[in-house]
């Protein structure tokens, strides 16, 4: 099957016929441009390259610049997904630099994970960049993104801890942060978020195996933050820099706060919580002279009434 194919790419531009498809869609608009024997050639020729297994469209997509492969999504049902199983995705400089403000990736069909081209780390339009699933985050030292407000990183693996350093020193003005963890495998120990600006941030450490090697720290060094949303099962320690003054606050399943991180509870006005031995001690400790407004979440068989008084005695609001 491979020959076969061969010779019929060298006999017929892949791209022009694509091309040709793409502008005039349906059988009927072709017709009116094109001779009857052309525009038949043209019909028998999609529907053998549409009864290809994926693996061979995958191929015959890799002869055509990206954007053309990407157009091909509107052919018919058949190559509405195909375009996505493209191994490689060639953006040119005069097409990444037309002033991109939100770029969302995610890689769910590497093996291995991938690096994104350096030219990312320095887009001075950027305001949004979401990287999920099977990225490599390598950032390079001249890293630059001065205009980025919101950044995700779901479930990525970092080089090593100075590119995930280097990613949050360049973004100056960054205000929203969202972090996905999974088991031990990003390659961070000491996971610092040091972003000056940063007034909302959602943590989730979602641990999937048992093995708990130790030595883990989470680090929290946003002065301006206002809200934060922690979803932390991993058992890492966890310490804030420079007390923030929060208004908001999801906690669940966190285990090991030093006294600061708690102590940034007692501003809170909006304090949602999934209770469980470790959070229990807080209500006796904390006083919520903010709080307007509390829901608990019980997750563990406990005694939940006097923990409750004290919540409520130390919150006058």
């Amino acid at each position: 099957m491979l020959e076969p194919l061969s010779l019929f790419v060298g006999s017929i531009h892949v791209g022009e016929v694509i091309l040709i498809l793409l502008e005039q869609g349906i059988p009927e608009q072709v017709s009116r441009r094109f001779p009857k024997k052309i525009t038949k050639r043209i019909e028998v020729l999609e529907d053998k390259i549409s009864a290809l297994p994926d693996d061979l469209l995958v191929q015959i997509l890799l002869l055509v610049p990206t954007k053309d492969a990407v157009t091909t999504m509107i052919l018919s049902k058949r190559w509405r997904y195909i375009w996505t199983m493209v191994p490689k995705l060639d953006y040119l400089n005069d097409h990444v630099n037309r002033k991109v403000h939100e770029i969302e990736f995610i890689l769910r069909w590497s093996a291995e994970h991938t690096s994104l081209p350096k030219r990312l780390y320095t887009c001075d339009t950027l305001v949004f960049l979401s990287l999920s699933e099977k990225i490599l985050v390598d950032v390079p030292s001249l890293a630059c993104l001065p205009s980025l407000e919101d950044r995700e990183l779901h479930s990525v693996v970092y080089k090593d801890e100075d590119s995930l350093a280097r990613l949050l020193s360049s973004c100056p003005n960054l205000n929203y942060l969202s972090v996905e963890r999974r088991d031990l495998q990003d390659n961070v120990k000491l996971f610092n978020i040091k972003a000056p600006l940063l007034e909302s941030l959602s943590y989730v450490y979602v641990e999937l195996t048992s093995h708990n090697e130790g030595g883990r720290t989470f680090v929290i060094d946003c002065p301006a933050l206002k809200e934060i949303s922690i979803a932390d099962y991993s058992g890492d320690s966890c310490f804030v820099e420079n007390k923030p003054h929060l208004d908001k606050a999801f906690i669940s399943g966190f285990c090991n706060p030093d006294d600061k991180f708690v102590a940034c509870l007692s501003s809170v006005i909006n304090l949602e919580l999934v209770l469980n031995f470790a959070t229990f001690a807080w209500f006796n400790t904390i006083s919520f002279s903010q709080l307007l407004e509390c829901k608990t979440t019980l997750v563990d068989n406990l005694d939940w009434l006097q923990p409750l008084m004290f919540l409520l005695q130390n919150s006058p609001n």
